[in-house]
Formats: structure tokens, sequence, C-alpha cells
């Protein structure tokens, strides 16, 4: 007899069968989430629905009286979603020309005294990732039920058991999302003194070009999300009397 809230018995004489039992337990909850966009918190839970109250009057009971009531556990928070991942850096370094090597010629009066090889420059940073989502709050556990029976006179045995709900299980923290791969590095140009204006000075010009220089940083990975929700119990509460 799922579901009752309460229930109250008013009669003469209560009879149970050996072996039989009157089951109160409270109905538990099935909850259907959301899909969620990256970096969104999960959403709360319900929480588990308290225990019947049971009332019975009578002036005999006779049998093997088994009674229990129950409060359901609460529903588990759903998980933070990912963080997005990080953009990658689609932008290449521009190579180097011969320009650089003029540019970082030595010189003294006109005359170039070394050419120095420019290298390529790192490839720019990925773009970081997002942070992740917080866990939904899980659903509290409902309150243990309430027994009271009030007869004059037992024949046989009585047993009462209330049971409060637990609360539902911790969910999971959304992950932070992966920084993007960084960019492609440019090449860069090796540098090599010629003599070949009018006035017979050495000047700077390229002599190959060098390999690509090294990506660029991957970007920042996201922060996960921080809210995170144990156990809750609901308080229980108890009364029982014959």
């Amino acid at each position: 007899m799922y579901g009752l809230k309460r229930m109250t018995v008013f009669s003469r004489k209560v009879s149970f069968l050996k072996g039989s039992q009157l089951d109160l337990r409270s109905p538990a909850f099935v909850q259907k989430y959301n899909v969620l966009p990256p970096g969104s918190d999960g959403d709360s839970a319900k929480h588990g629905v308290h225990g019947a109250n049971v009332d019975i009057f009578a002036d005999k009971a006779a049998g093997y009286m088994d009674i229990i009531v129950r409060g359901s556990s609460g529903v588990r928070g759903q998980h933070g979603s990912p963080g997005r991942k990080g953009e990658d850096s689609l932008r290449k370094k521009p190579d180097k020309t011969v320009r650089d090597c003029v540019k970082r010629a030595i010189t003294f009066q006109g005359e170039a005294l070394a050419c120095p090889d420019v290298r390529g420059a790192r490839g720019t940073p990925g773009r970081p990732g997002g942070n992740g989502g917080d866990a939904g709050k899980s659903g509290n556990g409902g309150n243990a039920g309430r027994i009271n029976v009030y007869v004059r006179e037992v024949k046989g045995s009585v047993k009462l058991t209330t049971c409060h709900g637990y609360g539902g299980k911790a969910p999971a923290n959304g992950k932070g999302g992966a920084g993007g791969k960084g960019g492609r590095g440019g090449r860069g140009i090796n540098c090599k003194k010629v003599r070949g204006d009018f006035y017979g000075l050495s000047s700077c010009t390229d002599d190959g070009r060098t390999a690509e220089a090294p990506r660029g940083a991957n970007g920042k990975n996201g922060k996960d999300g921080k809210r995170n929700f144990g156990l809750r119990w609901f308080k229980r509460s108890i009364e029982e009397g014959i």
C-alpha cells in the first residue's frame, strides 16, 4: 500500500496472519533531467516523501502484527555539465624574410659586419577552456513515519518498524574544458654576408629558411565545478506506542 500519508483504524478486534505485513513505504521518485549546455549547473533534485502516520484503535489485537512505514530516499542531483573546449588557434605566425636579415644586420658606416640568423616566431596560444558547471543539490530523505497502536489486550506478537529515507547520492561537478591548441609557428631565416653594391660594401641577404618555430602554448583548462553535496539525512521522527 504505497503512497498513503495517513491511515487510521477503529475496530473491536484486529487480526494479522502469520507471515503477513502491512507495508506502507513511501514511493520513490524517478527524476528525468534536461540536457544541459556546456558549463551549466546541474538541477536540484526532488526530496523523498515522508513516511505515513498510522493510528490503530482496538479492544483486542490477535496474531502476528507486523507494520512498517518508511520515508523514501531523495533523488541524486544532476551532474554539472563539462565546460566547453577552448578554440584552437588557427593563426600561423608569418615567416621571416630577407628584410629581417637586413634589419638584424650589425653595421658600421653602411658596412655589414655580421649577419645573424633570425629565428621564427612561436605560434599564438590557444583559447582557454570553459569552466565546468556546479553539481545540482541532491534531495533530502523523507522523515520516518509514525505508528501509534492503542489496544487493551494483545494475543500474539507486535512488530512496528519506522525508517527514514536517505539523502540522494552526491552528484559530480562538471569538469573544466580542455584548452585549445596553439597556432603554428613561423619559419626563421638564415642570413649571410655578401658584397654586391656599387661601393663594394658588404650587406646581408638570406641563406635559406629554417623549420617552423614551436606551436603556441595550449590554452588553459577550465576550472572544475565547485559545489558538491554529500548524503543529506532528514531528522528521523519516531513515535511508537502500544
